[in-house]
């Protein structure tokens, strides 16, 4: 009986309606395919040495490719219906070479099965690889692909464009994986985010996240397409010159983005309270008090008249706006507080709060912009990460030293800068503080304690050798650094099972 292997998604759906349209027995056989990969099953691909869809077998014919199936069916079983008539179709299909030969002499057949047929891509044979280096330039919409091989003077080719979509990428890596034993991917770090780093790494293969402005560039060029930078890309992996970025797990990451969200709430609050400022200040309402944002403050803010109507709407609107944009940032902070409870970093956390100048926030951010200190063999590796050593041009006898480089993570920077500020006041532990080292290792006691008397002092000596505050700040923070790390080295991360 004619027998029609049916793939789910495919062209086999035309032979099933010519089955139908002529009224024949027929048995059907479902395939479905990977959930993940979307292609064949291998029970599939071993019923013809093409790995094809459609495909049929009768009385011991197995046949493909959809425009010779139908011409077999509709000459073998049609009854002269949509077709001449033929009594046995089956020398024409051989000559056109769209059926399986019958014999071993013929196909190459093994005990293990057919021989394989080499694929053809743009009329060249593909030859196995060991050791493939993909290159891959992707934006919102498409991916851009290059491909090297892994010797030095190998081919770097241009494999094409493809959709972002996960299905379009898995359909990529099954094909570059079929030439490639071991495939090496890379790509630039930027809007599209690690989804497609754990895509690739959860189909078994390499990637990495190169950091943009570490890839190496030729002054004089000047010409910049997606295919040019894949193809650099594939290049430069395989040479070795890209440096990857440390890419977090999804719970790491999720947490990261609540405590950037909270970072975005307060600097909406901010704004809000500059606008509302900058009104008062073209009429010439400046509030006398010593600290503003205070009750005493928004009584006074309440107590002020003007001349027009609308001014008094504009005054209203400000003030609801900074009292939205408070309520948000510190429903967003709790919420910080409560995720951060149950996180693997929050002995972490508790553990750099015993910093001054690291409160809970300050010590959050730290941890979610950077992640495990540990992967910074030496304190200085994480200075120069975080942009905080000195910058410098010199050539030949001239050496020229400017301000810090400000490279790497900018938020993390940014809160060791403002924690800084906290060392210009003598040496104490204060009960805020206290609170915090109740608890702790000694070990971290003792480094917070150190960090106190060191950073105390040597702002006090750089300010007095006539050093800028924001000079003075600045090498306080870069050393701040080090202490986090020495404080790193001793706490652990918890180990969720």
């Amino acid at each position: 009986m004619l027998t029609v292997h049916h793939l789910g998604i495919s062209q086999s759906d035309r032979i099933v309606w010519l089955c139908e349209e002529l009224g024949i027995p027929y048995e059907m056989v479902r395939y479905e395919r990977d959930p993940v990969t979307r292609l064949a099953p291998a029970e599939y691909k071993a019923l013809h040495p093409s790995g094809t869809a459609p495909v049929i077998t009768d009385d011991g014919l197995c046949l493909a490719e959809s425009g010779a199936i139908i011409d077999y069916i509709v000459a073998r079983h049609g009854d002269g219906r949509l077709s001449v008539a033929s009594d046995d179709p089956r020398p024409y299909v051989r000559a056109v070479k769209l059926a399986r030969p019958r014999s071993k002499q013929e196909t190459g057949v093994t005990p293990d099965g057919p021989a394989p047929i080499p694929m053809l891509r743009r009329g060249r044979t593909m030859r196995e690889y060991n050791e493939l280096f993909i290159g891959l330039d992707t934006s919102k919409a498409k991916i851009s692909v290059a491909v090297a091989e892994k010797e030095r003077n190998g081919e770097v080719r241009f494999f094409g464009d493809i959709s972002a979509e996960p299905t379009s990428v898995a359909s990529m890596v099954a094909k570059l994986a079929k030439r490639g034993a071991t495939l090496h991917f890379c790509y630039e770090a930027g809007p599209t985010g690690y989804d497609l780093y754990r895509q690739i790494m959860g189909l078994g293969h390499q990637c990495q996240v190169v950091a943009p402005s570490l890839i190496p560039k030729r002054p004089g060029d000047r010409v910049k397409t997606n295919r040019r930078d894949a193809v650099s890309l594939a290049r430069l992996h395989r040479a070795g010159e890209l440096t990857a970025v440390w890419v977090p797990d999804e719970a790491h990451e999720a947490v990261r983005d609540l405590v950037r969200a909270r970072e975005c709430a307060h600097d909406a609050l901010k704004k809000a309270r500059q606008q509302l400022q900058s009104f008062l200040l073209r009429h010439g309402r400046i509030y006398p008090g010593r600290s503003p944002w205070t009750r005493a403050h928004f009584r006074w803010l309440a107590a002020q008249s003007f001349t027009h109507p609308a001014h008094h709407i504009v005054l209203a609107e400000y003030i609801q706006a900074i009292e939205d944009a408070a309520i948000r940032e510190d429903r967003l902070t709790k919420q910080v507080a409560e995720v951060v409870a149950s996180w693997s970093m929050a002995p972490v956390v508790e553990a750099y709060q015993a910093m001054r100048g690291i409160a809970f926030i300050a010590a959050v951010t730290f941890v979610v912009e950077i992640g495990d200190v540990r992967r910074f063999e030496t304190a200085p590796q994480l200075m120069a990460y975080l942009g905080l050593v000195p910058s410098e041009s010199s050539t030949g006898e001239r050496v020229k030293r400017g301000g810090i480089t400000k490279a790497g993570n900018r938020r993390a920077r940014r809160v060791l800068i403002e924690g800084a500020w906290t060392y210009r006041y003598p040496a104490r532990v204060s009960q805020t503080i206290q609170a915090r080292l109740d608890g702790l290792p000694r070990s971290v006691r003792e480094i917070a304690w150190k960090a106190q008397i060191r950073l105390c002092a040597r702002y006090r000596r750089l300010i007095t050798t006539g050093k800028l505050k924001t000079v003075a700040v600045a090498a306080i923070a870069r050393e701040m650094a080090a202490f986090l790390w020495a404080i790193g080295q001793e706490v652990s991360p918890t180990v969720r099972a």
